[in-house]
């Protein structure tokens, strides 16, 4: 389920979400960090003196952490950034203060790919979720509902999907409730891979 995402990708998606300085901004499954890069880039240009103080991030592979220290050498890790599920996490125990954006590019396993860990903890996440997710759905659709938990009110979300997100049953269910959780939703179909 891991694609990286082209920086010309995470920087339009971190230029939107990121919006004012003292933004917080978390990665869920930071994996090669371009969101993460993008994002202290977007926040330096706005004026954040210590960007890299705002971002929090999780993610399953210590991989991920190894491209992390490289991205952000001599930066304390160990607060806000986890190695863990994503879907077990909890707002509250897991950082100290909601985010303003969530940006990135979940995992694209579809669920009869998934581990049984990763059925049980879709199943547990999807319980506390504000969105009703089809058991049924691709680990993206879980990252997308939980995802919301960690959110401000007034917070953007930010994410690449797979080109068949909306063409499922279970996709084509979370449009709606996502415009209902926010002012505006905008879906942009790439005609081309990325």
């Amino acid at each position: 389920g891991i694609y990286y995402t082209p920086h010309s990708v995470s920087s339009a998606l971190c230029e939107w979400a990121v919006r004012s300085p003292t933004d917080r901004v978390l990665e869920p499954s930071f994996g090669g960090c371009v969101f993460l890069v993008e994002a202290a880039t977007a926040l330096r240009e706005l004026g954040a003196k210590r960007p890299f103080g705002q971002l929090y991030g999780c993610d399953i592979d210590s991989h991920a952490f190894v491209h992390l220290r490289n991205a952000f050498p001599r930066r304390d890790i160990s607060t806000r950034f986890v190695r863990k599920d994503f879907l077990s996490l909890a707002p509250a125990s897991s950082f100290t203060t909601s985010v303003t954006a969530v940006v990135g590019n979940p995992p694209y396993v579809s669920n009869h790919n998934m581990t049984l860990g990763q059925r049980a903890s879709a199943r547990r996440s999807a319980a506390f979720g504000p969105l009703e997710v089809r058991s049924t759905a691709s680990l993206w659709a879980h990252f997308v509902n939980h995802s919301l938990r960690f959110l401000s009110d007034r917070g953007r979300l930010a994410m690449v999907l797979p080109g068949m997100a909306f063409r499922t049953d279970y996709g084509q269910g979370l449009l709606p409730q996502l415009s209902r959780r926010f002012r505006r939703v905008d879906a942009i179909r790439l005609q081309e891979r990325v």
